[in-house]
């Protein structure tokens, strides 16, 4: 009765954040606080490991044994990933191929960010089984951002304990969180050449805003929109090789 007294008083009187610490044998109460309560450092948002049930797990196609320990910390390493960092589920993967020197590794969990309108790696994160250490993880995710040069960021993990590190290996607190700007740009560029001034021109569209195109030159830029664009017909199919009926009608509207 009297452990549990302490516990209640210290976890009620902690107004932001509380530090617990034990002598001898911890307190068995203390294996009754949720884990989304408890983190892993001060300095970052993961929470100590919990368990995901198999049929919710994530990327299921892609686990090769589902009862494994180390998959258990993966999934919820992936469930942490986006629930206390923000990165949509389309931004990550498991299983990453990564060539590393002759041979060819698998990365744990990769996210990616957008880059020249492509998905780049940008964060490696390697996991253990809980409670085996960090230090074998460490070498693979050194080894496998060596070889990868869009990669800026290591994490190793079994659950219990984690280190992430910069592009320069150097141990840092904590990972960035997602924002927009990693997400693929739906911004489009098309080059278009007037055959009776001989001008050329850049055109500048949001592919979510059609009926607003920029207009740039060798002058300056303009916002073309409204009644200063005309619908261009456009047609999908493709008429040459295997022989197919090309689509009168498209989904696509392209305004000029």
């Amino acid at each position: 009765i009297t452990e549990r007294k302490l516990l209640y008083v210290g976890m009620t009187r902690a107004s932001e954040r509380l530090y617990m610490s034990s002598c001898a044998t911890p307190s068995r109460f203390i294996n009754s606080i949720s884990p989304g309560y408890l983190r892993l450092s001060g300095n970052s948002r993961f929470s100590h490991l919990y368990n995901i049930r198999p049929d919710e797990y994530q990327f299921g196609e892609k686990i090769l044994d589902i009862y494994s320990k180390e998959e258990k910390v993966r999934q919820w390493l992936l469930k942490e990933l986006q629930d206390k960092y923000n990165y949509p589920r389309a931004l990550l993967a498991v299983e990453y191929k990564v060539n590393n020197m002759s041979r060819t590794g698998s990365v744990d969990i990769c996210i990616q960010v957008n880059r020249d309108n492509r998905l780049v790696p940008y964060i490696f994160c390697e996991v253990k089984a809980p409670g085996s250490g960090t230090g074998q993880g460490l070498d693979q995710v050194k080894s496998y951002m060596s070889n990868a040069k869009h990669c800026q960021y290591g994490l190793v993990t079994d659950g219990t304990e984690m280190i992430i590190i910069d592009a320069d290996f150097r141990q840092i607190d904590d990972i960035p969180a997602f924002s927009q700007h990693m997400l693929p740009s739906t911004m489009e560029k098309y080059s278009f050449q007037c055959y009776s001034s001989k001008q050329k021109y850049m055109m500048v569209r949001d592919c979510n805003l059609s009926q607003e195109v920029i207009v740039e030159t060798a002058a300056g830029s303009e916002v073309c929109s409204g009644t200063e664009l005309k619908l261009v017909p456009t047609y999908e199919g493709i008429a040459a090789g295997q022989p197919i009926y090309m689509q009168g009608k498209s989904e696509a509207r392209f305004y000029l």
